[in-house]
């Protein structure tokens, strides 16, 4: 599903009824947050959130186990993650999701990822 720049600003809750979705793009749709109930999409593979005004992810998305792809360039989920290692979030984030072929964050971007996990490699 594709609803890309499309001035959405908020995550239509219905989507969450789509428990076979496979592709969700909502990049460039002005999101400031994504709701909890994005666990109950449980076949996507691929989610584009780029581009938007998200400042975290919900704990839910760990539950995402199908997750293939997740592109969060151009996001403003930097604050938090000042004195924290990107890298560190990057290899928790496949341990988690060891399908996760593809991570995408933004070159000058920081990103702070669900704080499952942190919990998951808590050594890095």
């Amino acid at each position: 599903l594709h609803l890309m720049h499309n001035p959405l600003q908020r995550f239509p809750a219905v989507l969450v009824e789509l428990t076979r979705l496979e592709v969700l793009n909502l990049g460039y749709t002005e999101l400031r947050s994504l709701p909890e109930s994005v666990e109950r999409l449980t076949s996507l593979g691929t989610l584009n959130l780029a581009g938007n005004e998200l400042a975290d992810l919900p704990t839910s998305m760990c539950r995402l186990s199908a997750l293939e792809g997740l592109d969060l360039h151009e996001n403003p989920m930097a604050e938090l993650m000042r004195d924290r290692h990107a890298f560190r979030f990057v290899v928790a984030f496949l341990a988690k999701y060891h399908k996760l072929a593809s991570l995408r964050l933004w070159q000058r971007q920081e990103s702070l990822l669900p704080v499952c996990v942190d919990k998951l490699v808590p050594s890095l």
